[in-house]
């Protein structure tokens, strides 16, 4: 049970996951699961800081939280639990990969990883049982709307201009970290405010969004090398986003305390690395002669 909760908690195992998908098995599912992960961790953030739901050790003495951390304390959405977050990133990852990869092994792992997950959150005493079911039903809610608006949107893409869609992503993204700061102000005092998932997720989709955007322009999404070449890729990709998320991106986090600065500075982080993950990796892959058979 804590292997599994801490396994998909950590950025890491996530990272590993999503990159081995995006460069090593079909780069439209892999952009189709950072994306959705942004979205889910935005909404989460979004969501507890709305509906402000304790969590069971926050109701009642008798619930012990031993070994797992006590976020009560924090002065930002993480103290809050509904809806949970680990069942609803969780339900996202694994329940887009259970609608795409129609394989039996693929779907009993995703169900398994789904339900353990939401289960370890009821046994550590960090949510309740409809603060889990809610984080599925966000993931469900999530996935449903890609299924039907996808098509729609990349539809609707194909017929504006490259400058229209940057500007456009960058607006609405913006527009949503303008909004999510309004919601968190109705909460908390900005002035020790210090958290950043919605920034670094809205900055996220905005990059990788645009990168994935100008990579099919060039016809990128097939990947042709051999699993040679394929692992090189993605172990290279892995090793550059780890060292971007866990030093520089930290680094720069932990050195300001400011909220307006800390957020420009994880939307530009995370903006960056979406971007290169999406188009210039793959790029700069093709130009090394690694995306060839």
């Amino acid at each position: 049970m804590e292997f599994i909760s801490k396994f998909v908690s950590n950025v890491g195992g996530y990272i590993i996951l999503l990159f081995f998908v995006y460069f090593c098995l079909n780069r439209k599912l892999g952009a189709r699961l950072i994306l959705l992960s942004g979205a889910s961790i935005m909404l989460n953030d979004t969501l507890k800081t709305l509906i402000a739901a304790k969590r069971p050790y926050q109701i009642s003495d008798r619930v012990k939280i031993d070994n797992i951390v006590d976020s009560s304390k924090n002065p930002d959405s993480s103290m809050y639990g509904m809806p949970s977050g680990h069942a609803q990133i969780s339900g996202t990852i694994w329940g887009t990969l259970y609608a795409y990869i129609k394989k039996n092994w693929v779907r009993f792992i995703a169900v398994f990883v789904i339900i353990s997950t939401g289960i370890s959150r009821i046994y550590f005493g960090v949510h309740t049982l409809s603060q889990v079911i809610a984080g599925w039903l966000v993931a469900f809610i999530l996935i449903y709307s890609m299924l039907k608006l996808e098509p729609k949107i990349l539809s609707y893409l194909k017929r504006k201009k490259t400058s229209e869609v940057i500007w456009g992503i960058f607006i609405v993204t913006i527009l949503l970290c303008l909004l999510s700061t309004f919601i968190i102000s109705l909460r908390f005092d900005l002035g020790n405010y210090t958290s950043t998932d919605t920034m670094q997720a809205l900055g996220l989709i905005a990059g990788f969004s645009i990168g994935a955007f100008l990579l099919s322009k060039r016809d990128g999404f097939q990947i042709k090398a051999n699993w040679l070449k394929r692992t090189i890729c993605f172990v290279l990709s892995t090793l550059f986003a780890v060292v971007i998320v866990f030093f520089i991106e930290k680094t720069l986090l932990d050195s300001f305390s400011s909220f307006w600065l800390l957020a420009v500075l994880a939307y530009s982080v995370r903006a960056a690395l979406g971007f290169v993950v999406a188009f210039g990796l793959p790029a700069i892959f093709q130009r090394l002669g690694l995306n060839n058979p």
